[in-house]
């Protein structure tokens, strides 16, 4: 049969109230006559319905759907979200099953209560109807509460019944709104069944109009899990952590509570779960189910974790607790923990030193009235402003949010981001180095040291505050940052008067997470989620990953960006011996060529002279020369051209994949 849809919920219930109210007024005119004119009105009430529905098949728009149109109801208004209308033998009484689809069929509407008064004729259709709806937009619990303070109002509390005698059971005179009604009427309004009434009837004679508790509230069940066995668990993953994990030294950036201990990749809560099992068993001790276990792990010890794929770990807490697990003797174990113990150690003072010196420079930058960066060198009095510095993993053009099949084969246009993180603002400035713009050919020589050192002279000039002393860190890369070049250059910018000092500290390798590349990590997770086809989309979605990242495209504007500074530095400048286990070095205008050096922040600085020339030299050789950008070779550009622009759209294809150029 065709049904009739109704989009909004005061159609559904006008159309309801309109067809139940015709339904219940033509059988209370029915009743009005004698037993056998109701019986021949039924059979013509019947004839009636049976007319109606073979005219239905005719024209469906005259046809309503009673219960699909209760359904909408009451999904439109979540009355069946949480619910259990069932409970304590409903089912079998069969008074509260499916109460909107019962709660204005015709047959119901003219006879529900089943007792010869028709009570529930009493009233408008549409107070049923909306009675027993009302009554299913409450939860169990409120529903119950409801009925008991109905209950409570019609409770007859005399002790003796109409003729006199001793009343032996408790009387309740059911009534609606004012209203006497029999007790299926009264089921019926309050949308109930007979079972359940009877209990909420016991409950209020005993205990009055107070809510229903259960009778297992407070009580602990027998399978409950004892002390002694969520110990025995805590403690076996405790153990479980020492042996396997690899501890971090410090909480993650932003968080508190306890550093983080990794447990291997290939672990996970259902291996450590089986190995508890398997202990348990061995030593003849009751061991708790798999989803108590995980639950009690992420509760208590929410610190012990399991390193997600392609996690880069400190190679010194590797190589450290592979030696405890291989020790085979107590004493050469001990050693081992104690290694790891200092190592952890040292890295935690390297990174509490890393961030008061954030603080540090916040709290300087607050308290100092300062102007916008890109002043003179050492124009404000500012002394602890914090850098720090590092390359991203580069991205590739074209790029879009959905995967292209023949992209991941090929090689697209690379583009090299080297982030200067002002910690003090904080902003970071995103160096975007197309692969045209690099010192090499094709993206060739993008991280080595005359390339770090030119974006850091370029970001001091025009990003600069103007500080007269400041504080750097950086990783410990060999190639980029900690060699005799970058030291070189620093001294050349004392000497120069272009900072009065300068402290550059390299974290222990394996533990040298920033800001920078907090800052790097917002920038790639708005790049994933973009379409970039040309360097000023890049720019745009680096802008907008964060407030913190701003970027400055390297352009051949940029002519003298580049410059020879390694060839320039070591005709003045000698290296220092030791570097890779130096962590801290010092620079003062005051001791021109002179750098103090520390392994560790405890350790009392050692001077190390590195000028060769004289002050005169340095002062009188001013800026290295240039260095001319490698461009792309014609190869690769054919490449591009070929492969890589018909997966550009047309507006971008020139600009990212131009033609090659005839020789």
């Amino acid at each position: 049969m065709a049904t009739r849809r109704f989009f909004t919920t005061d159609q559904a219930i006008a159309a309801v109230l309109d067809d139940m109210s015709s339904q219940v007024y033509g059988a209370e005119q029915d009743n009005a006559s004698s037993e056998d004119e109701s019986e021949s009105g039924e059979d013509m009430v019947e004839e009636v319905n049976s007319s109606d529905d073979d005219a239905a098949e005719d024209d469906f728009d005259n046809e309503l759907d009673i219960p699909v149109l209760a359904r909408e109801y009451v999904a439109l208004h979540g009355a069946n979200e949480g619910q259990e209308e069932i409970e304590h033998g409903d089912q079998a009484e069969g008074g509260d099953v499916d109460v909107a689809a019962d709660a204005i069929h015709a047959p119901e509407a003219r006879h529900p209560c089943g007792c010869r008064k028709n009570c529930l004729l009493k009233f408008d259709a549409a107070d049923v109807a909306m009675s027993r709806l009302n009554m299913q937009e409450h939860d169990k619990r409120d529903r119950d509460n409801i009925i008991i303070g109905a209950l409570h109002t019609i409770l007859v509390k005399s002790v003796t019944n109409a003729h006199g005698q001793e009343r032996k059971q408790n009387h309740f005179a059911y009534c609606y709104l004012g209203q006497p009604v029999c007790v299926g009427a009264f089921e019926h309004l309050y949308a109930v069944g007979s079972h359940t009434l009877k209990s909420l009837r016991k409950h209020v004679v005993e205990h009055g109009a107070v809510p229903r508790v259960h009778g297992n509230a407070g009580r602990q069940p027998k399978h409950a899990l004892t002390y002694p066995v969520v110990k025995n668990a805590l403690t076996f993953i405790s153990h479980h952590a020492e042996r396997y994990a690899i501890p971090h030294p410090a909480p993650l950036h932003g968080r508190a509570g306890k550093p983080p201990m990794f447990l291997p990749t290939y672990q996970n809560f259902k291996i450590v779960h089986n190995m508890y099992v398997d202990a348990c068993s061995d030593s003849l001790v009751s061991a708790m189910g798999y989803d108590s276990f995980r639950s009690i792990w992420r509760s208590v010890l929410p610190h012990i974790k399991f390193m997600p794929p392609r996690t880069d770990v400190c190679e010194g807490c590797e190589l450290r607790r592979r030696k405890i697990n291989e020790a085979t003797e107590e004493d050469a174990c001990a050693a081992a923990s104690r290694d790891l113990s200092d190592h952890i150690e040292l890295a935690q003072k390297e990174r509490d030193n890393y961030r008061q010196k954030t603080v540090d420079a916040k709290a300087e930058l607050d308290a100092t009235a300062w102007q916008v960066p890109g002043v003179g060198p050492c124009s404000q009095n500012l002394f602890c402003v914090h850098y720090t510095w590092d390359f991203a993993q580069n991205v590739a053009l074209p790029a879009t949010a959905r995967q292209v099949g023949p992209l991941y084969f090929k090689t697209p246009r690379k583009v090299q981001i080297f982030g200067m993180n002002n910690e003090a603002l904080p902003e970071q400035v995103n160096y975007l180095i197309d692969e045209a713009q690099t010192i090499g050919p094709d993206g060739k020589n993008s991280h080595g040291p005359n390339s770090v050192i030119s974006l850091l002279h370029h970001y001091f000039t025009v990003y600069g505050l103007g500080e007269q002393e400041c504080y750097c860190h950086a990783d410990n890369c060999g190639g980029q940052n900690k060699n005799k070049t970058i030291i070189a250059y620093l001294a050349w910018r004392v000497i120069h008067q272009l900072h009065k000092k300068i402290h550059l500290s390299f974290m222990i390798a394996g533990h040298t997470r920033c800001l920078v590349d907090g800052c790097f990590g917002l920038l790639k997770q708005s790049f994933r989620k973009s379409d970039c086809f040309s360097l000023g989309q890049l720019k745009d979605t680096v802008e907008r990953s964060a407030a913190c990242n701003k970027a400055h495209i390297v352009c051949d504007a940029d002519e003298d960006l580049w410059r020879a500074w390694d060839v320039f530095l070591s005709v003045h400048f000698k290296p220092v011996k030791g570097i890779r286990k130096l962590q801290h070095f010092h620079l003062d205008a005051d001791k021109p060529g002179v750098v103090l050096v520390q392994e560790a922040l405890d350790d009392q600085p050692v001077e190390v002279c590195i000028l060769k020339t004289s002050l005169e030299e340095v002062l009188a050789a001013g800026l290295p020369p240039v260095l001319q950008k490698g461009g792309i070779s014609p190869e690769r550009a054919a490449y591009l051209h070929k492969e890589i622009g018909p997966l550009v759209p047309d507006a971008f294809r020139n600009q990212l994949c131009p033609p090659p150029v005839a020789d």
